[in-house]
């Protein structure tokens, strides 16, 4: 009885340290003043994103062109284009189509439609850090020719922990074909799946079969569930039915969320289905919104937020939590993970200029510790982009198409001594 009363006493005192913790840091005055600005010139400003792998900083406009840069420097190392006179269907982002791998390779993918042929054509060429091109290898497939099969039109790359790469498309709505590829582009293996490849988490990648359900809160949701490892031997795979799928953590824990009209239930299976923990939080839960890499769920805890609140679950269950005050009490709590598990939250302010950020506050994803606050000056352009990647590094940049002013993408790095 005593060690249960001590256990319950040590959980109640490591939440309500956690959530005091948030608030004991006093808020710092300004942001001090950037180590480097940097300008992208040929690039448009519109839909960026940025990526920071190593010594290098990756920053792609909305068609595709990538600027990388010194990180230590600012300064512009290479520009890259993949577009060419066949291809000039680029992807945008650092996710699906593009990638950056651990050694500062660059992966970037095209399209071509041939209509006279009917043939569709990826066309995946590989960089290295200093911009120059590596190898090319082309794919392609027959147009598909129905409504629902151009929907389920897919293709994008995954990047294994040994550094090889899974390139994927869809033949047809349920029909994918997967390459294994090499850092030299030497294809290991190809392998076509009735299945449409759906996420990549933890070196393990997720596909979905017969899929259905129309409701907001996945009650009708029904799916097959099949997980590949990184050499594409099939794992496992289950039935869903009335939850929504999230990713795997290492140890093949599976986490899957389901929304009630005033809670959200999240739930762990192990491999064959069997429930593991089930945890109800109050309000709908909202997941990490870094857009800039969606689907790739890569660590060993999942981060939710719901009424300004942030929940950290690991394979054990509910491991912290704690309430973040905003200076806005009645916005939605909105952050971003980094690539090394720290939390990025932009508190917004209410009032004119529209959507400014008035402080930036950062945090440990595994348990919401080590916070930082950091008061924001108010911008004079309408779109401001944050990429925080650990260890006290703070990208901005100005992201507005619209701006009269703004010629070229400004990015600006701060170190905040955290």
């Amino acid at each position: 009885m005593k060690k249960t009363v001590l256990a319950l006493f040590c959980t109640i005192l490591f939440f309500l340290t956690t959530e005091s913790a948030l608030h004991a840091q006093a808020l710092k005055s300004t942001l001090p003043e950037p180590v480097w600005v940097a300008s992208t010139p040929n690039l448009l400003p519109a839909d960026v994103y940025v990526r920071k792998v190593n010594n290098y900083l990756y920053v792609m406009d909305a068609y595709g062109k990538v600027s990388i840069l010194n990180d230590g420097t600012g300064k512009q190392i290479a520009e890259v284009d993949p577009a060419s006179p066949t291809s000039k269907m680029a992807y945008s982002g650092f996710f699906g189509g593009n990638q950056v791998g651990k050694n500062g390779n660059l992966y970037l993918t095209t399209a071509e439609n041939d209509t006279k042929n009917n043939r569709l054509t990826r066309r995946l060429q590989a960089y290295n850090s200093s911009g120059k091109a590596l190898w090319v290898r082309e794919f392609s497939r027959p147009i598909p020719k129905t409504f629902a099969e151009k929907v389920s039109d897919n293709s994008g790359i995954f990047i294994n922990n040994d550094g090889t790469l899974l390139f994927y498309m869809s033949l047809e709505r349920y029909k994918s074909i997967v390459y294994q590829i090499d850092q030299q582009g030497k294809q290991l293996q190809k392998k076509e799946i009735n299945e449409f490849v759906n996420s990549y988490h933890n070196n393990m990648m997720t596909t979905l079969l017969n899929w259905s359900g129309k409701a907001a809160d996945y009650s009708d949701y029904k799916a097959t569930l099949t997980v590949y490892d990184s050499k594409l031997n099939r794992l496992f795979n289950q039935k869903i039915d009335g939850l929504k799928f999230r990713g795997i953590l290492p140890d093949k824990t599976l986490l899957f969320y389901k929304f009630n009209k005033t809670t959200t239930d999240v739930i762990a299976k192990n491999s064959k289905g069997a429930i593991l923990w089930k945890k109800s939080v109050p309000g709908k839960i909202a997941l990490d919104n870094f857009a800039q890499d969606e689907e790739a769920f890569n660590s060993e805890y999942l981060v939710a937020s719901s009424n300004q609140t942030l929940y950290v679950f690991n394979s054990k269950g509910l491991s912290a939590q704690s309430k973040v005050a905003l200076n806005n009490q009645k916005a939605n709590l909105s952050f971003t993970m980094s690539g090394d598990g720290n939390i990025l939250i932009v508190d917004e302010k209410s009032s004119f200029p529209k959507d400014t950020p008035e402080q930036i506050i950062i945090l440990k994803g595994s348990n919401l510790s080590k916070i930082g606050k950091i008061a924001m000056p108010a911008g004079t352009f309408l779109e401001t982009a944050n990429l925080y990647t650990g260890q006290g590094w703070l990208y901005r940049w100005f992201d507005d198409m619209n701006n009269p002013d703004l010629k070229n993408i400004a990015i600006q790095k701060y170190d905040l001594n955290l």
